[in-house]
């Protein structure tokens, strides 16, 4: 009777051991589960971005209500890589205690930089630029981007000269605002 009990427990420890190794369950598994813990750690690793001048790129609301949207998820990726492939720096992420502008680039308080697109509606920032003007000169790349990318309706000289406040002009499948990070105080 002993020996039949020990052999059960016996059978159902290697049972439970070998659904673990099976499944790699990180509960299980304790090299599994820090690399789950790492991997979590990474996606909400925020990063304030440096001062300076950033466009910011959003997949425009109005595109499912127009027209079938051509947008698929994943459309950051898509113009980092353009855009990289350009020299031009970008990242998701998002932005907060930005104040209506009547310049062409708004001041923003921080800009968080994220690892990944979080959603379909992360917002995408090309920059930083050391001056207006330096932002302003990558506006053919940028359009160039988001046309392979997206549909853009207008030409890239519309951009500037149609722009009301920091939003400058588009037709199609991005909004597009100019952005100034400013830096941050220096600590006492």
């Amino acid at each position: 009777m002993i020996l039949r009990h020990r052999l059960d427990v016996f059978r159902s420890a290697t049972t439970l051991i070998l659904i673990c190794l099976a499944s790699q369950a990180p509960a299980c598994n304790p090299i599994a589960q820090a690399q789950q813990a790492t991997s979590k750690a990474k996606a909400r690793r925020v990063i304030q971005a440096a001062s300076g001048f950033y466009f910011e790129v959003d997949a425009c609301v109005r595109c499912y209500r127009c027209r079938p949207c051509p947008l698929t998820a994943g459309w950051q990726r898509k113009v980092m890589r353009l855009l990289s492939a350009d020299g031009i720096e970008s990242f998701p992420g998002e932005s907060s205690g930005s104040e209506s502008a009547t310049e062409a680039f708004g001041t923003v308080r921080v800009l968080k930089k994220f690892a990944t697109p979080k959603a379909y509606n992360t917002m995408l920032y090309v920059g930083p630029f050391a001056s207006e003007n330096a932002a302003s000169a990558i506006i053919p790349q940028l359009c160039s981007a988001l046309d392979e990318v997206g549909v853009m309706e207008n030409s890239c000289e519309d951009m500037v000269t149609k722009r009301e406040g920091n939003t400058f002009y588009t037709r199609g499948s991005f909004d597009v605002s100019g952005l100034r990070v400013l830096p941050r105080p220096a600590a006492n």
